[in-house]
């Protein structure tokens, strides 16, 4: 089972939310070394879990046994952050990749344009965060 990332913007709903930002969670590795080199935060920095461990806490216990998680505790749990330093992140990224797209290591050249993709969708929310005055977080989801 593979995990994406929301951009979860507190009090946005849960259906503005793009669902599939995948491919910034399957290469959070070489784009945490990219962040590193850009000396920007890594993004990974800015990763909330708390929806995964609270899907997973009661995994051990009969599955039949587990309610569902109420989008209403999910966001009043977990990690808000400020969004300027993810956007300054975000930014630096997309505007190194746009000109030297090389330098992001992925086994498809066609995740290249994705990730591209999925950061811009990223700038754009966090742009509307830090004009909002609000917190955000990545939201690490299955």
């Amino acid at each position: 089972m593979g995990h994406t990332l929301w951009v979860d913007v507190r009090g946005m709903s849960q259906d503005d939310q793009r669902d599939d930002n995948s491919l910034m969670v399957r290469l959070q590795d070489p784009l945490d070394d990219l962040c590193a080199k850009l000396n920007v935060a890594k993004l990974s920095d800015f990763h909330d879990y708390s929806q995964l461990e609270a899907e997973y806490a009661d995994f051990d216990e009969d599955l039949d046994e587990h309610a569902e998680i109420e989008m209403s505790d999910i966001q009043a749990a977990g990690n808000w952050l400020n969004p300027n330093p993810a956007l300054a992140s975000v930014q630096a990224l997309r505007t190194h990749l746009e000109c030297q797209p090389n330098d992001l290591v992925v086994e498809s050249p066609a995740w290249r344009k994705q990730v591209l993709d999925e950061l811009k969708y990223c700038q754009v929310a966090l742009e509307k965060a830090v004009a909002d005055g609000t917190d955000f977080r990545f939201l690490i989801v299955a």
